[in-house]
């Protein structure tokens, strides 16, 4: 097998992702603060209600219970009990849980809606419950959950010229020249306690046809799925005569710069041409281009 001379080397990252401390979070992504997810309040809410449920002794064994947003205008989630049934499965709510208040920091937890069947702990010790459900919240809203750890630290080998290995996630690619902006974030995250577990194996790797097809498909992917994801938001809006505004459209052509420059590092860090995505981002530029001509004209 062929082996590919490049002019510097690679580094695989993958770890095993856990909650950590928002605080230590913000501190290591603190020249990269934008790549942060925002905090979900769903997400908090769901924690409590299932800490909830354990103190409460409500859990039955093969009967899950899910946690749903009852509407998108309010912060209030329903635990439901799923019954298997032979034909279809039933689903039987239990209690509601919701914040009032101003701010996340200053959220009231409030029950409602309690099953007293279902949930006689509940029902009978329900302000207990409450002052405590608001301890767990202040307790969850300091945490990031794992998933979002994830996400943070893919964005992060994204915006540093990475990519991703496995469609599925869980390894990533990205030359050696750019672990200096890297590796300082994920040791603020290791000296914080998390237990979260980056490894990064930077021996020399040898690029085989194999490993140069693997890098050039999840690189292929990110700007392929990117540059078709933009086309089709502008489309959809052309189709509803929208009009993108200006801030839409600097960031877009942002995106674009960011994707041109992340191909044009892989060309000449590879040795190889690529012209596919080349063209997939002039598309997009044409997109923009042309549905921002339209919007001039129509509002002249």
């Amino acid at each position: 097998m062929n082996h590919k001379q490049l002019c510097q080397d690679g580094v695989m990252i993958f770890w095993d992702s856990a909650k950590t401390s928002r605080a230590a979070v913000r501190t290591a992504f603190a020249n990269h603060d934008s790549l942060l997810p925002l905090f979900d309040p769903i997400d908090c809410l769901s924690s409590v209600a299932k800490d909830i449920v354990k103190t409460a002794g409500i859990t039955i064994r093969g009967e899950p219970i899910f946690y749903r947003q009852l509407r998108r205008d309010v912060i209030a989630i329903s635990a439901v009990r799923e019954i298997k049934g032979n034909k279809r499965n039933q689903y039987k709510p239990l209690f509601s849980l919701g914040c009032e208040g101003d701010s996340v920091d200053n959220f009231t937890v409030r029950f409602f809606d309690v099953d007293s069947v279902e949930c006689p702990t509940i029902a009978l010790h329900l302000q207990h419950l409450e002052a405590e459900s608001r301890n767990l919240w202040l307790t969850h809203k300091d945490w990031m959950p794992a998933k979002d750890l994830t996400e943070s630290v893919r964005r992060l080998i994204f915006r540093l010229q990475g990519t991703m290995l496995k469609t599925s996630g869980g390894l990533y690619f990205m030359f050696a020249d750019r672990m200096a902006e890297f590796e300082p974030v994920i040791k603020v995250i290791d000296d914080s306690g998390s237990d979260a577990a980056f490894t990064t194996a930077s021996t020399p790797i040898k690029f085989n046809d194999r490993m140069f097809r693997t890098v050039i498909k999840g690189l292929e992917e990110e700007v392929l799925l990117n540059t078709q994801r933009m086309q089709d938001e502008v489309s959809t809006l052309a189709d509803g005569g929208a009009k993108m505004r200006r801030n839409g459209i600097e960031r877009r052509l942002k995106d674009i710069c960011d994707w041109s420059d992340k191909v044009e590092y892989y060309e000449q860090t590879l040795g190889s041409s690529l012209p596919k995505l080349r063209q997939a981002i002039e598309d997009s530029k044409y997109a923009i281009g042309v549905h921002g001509l339209a919007a001039m004209g129509a509002s002249k």
